[in-house]
């Protein structure tokens, strides 16, 4: 595996499978850290601006990036 982009290891992003994003995927955030409201806001907001107006979803229990594309398809 190549090493993180610092951008995403800044985020504490520990693994990221990367593809290429298209209109309408969703960014998936996952953390074994549980988040506050403002922790939760940040975060998705720091991602926002790393990868555009794509939506992004947080979720707790081990941090990891993937894409989940419209028609069910996961990366």
């Amino acid at each position: 595996m190549s090493e993180l982009p610092e951008e995403l290891a800044a985020l504490g992003v520990e693994e990221a499978t990367v593809v290429r994003l298209e209109p309408g995927d969703v960014i998936v955030l996952s953390t074994s850290q549980h988040l506050t409201q403002q922790d939760f806001e940040d975060l998705r907001s720091r991602v926002r601006d790393l990868f555009g107006e794509y939506e992004v979803a947080v979720l707790e229990g081990g941090m990891r990036l993937q894409v989940v594309r419209k028609g069910g398809e996961s990366q």
